[in-house]
């Protein structure tokens, strides 16, 4: 009797992994978006040098693409799953139909995934390049 684990289980701990990443970069976007608005809605003293807009202004839309990615893999998982189960209740030309399907899903979930985490970070960079860069024109 083997002592390894169930394949399975490790394909549902990474699913769940997967889906709680999406909802907490989606949460941490949107909440981002929010205090852009906010920043934007505001008078600012001292105004903005064109290194803290450009700063901002790559934050922004990199949070955009971020969110946006986030969605799109929350889009293409449900569509993966729903092509992987109509695969399973299938036969012959129908079954290949809904196995290619599923194959298209799936490099969408992971072309996805991959571009969701380098947008979120690459968001953060920016927002701390903004927030050093602010810093030092409060500072002088």
């Amino acid at each position: 009797m083997s002592s390894a684990p169930d394949p399975k289980e490790f394909h549902k701990r990474a699913g769940a992994s997967a889906k709680d990443t999406r909802e907490t970069i989606i949460k941490l976007s949107t909440g981002a978006l929010g205090v852009f608005a906010f920043i934007a809605t505001r008078t600012i003293e001292p105004a903005l040098t064109m290194v803290d807009v450009v700063a901002l202004w790559v934050s922004i839309v990199l949070t955009v693409l971020a969110l946006g990615t986030a969605i799109l893999l929350g889009f293409a998982d449900a569509q993966w799953a729903v092509s992987w189960a109509n695969a399973l209740a299938r036969e012959g030309d129908r079954k290949a139909n809904a196995e290619r399907e599923r194959a298209f899903w799936h490099g969408i979930k992971r072309r996805a995934e991959k571009a969701m985490l380098v947008f979120f970070v690459l968001a953060a960079a920016a927002m701390g390049a903004f927030l050093y860069f602010r810093t030092l024109a409060l500072m002088a």
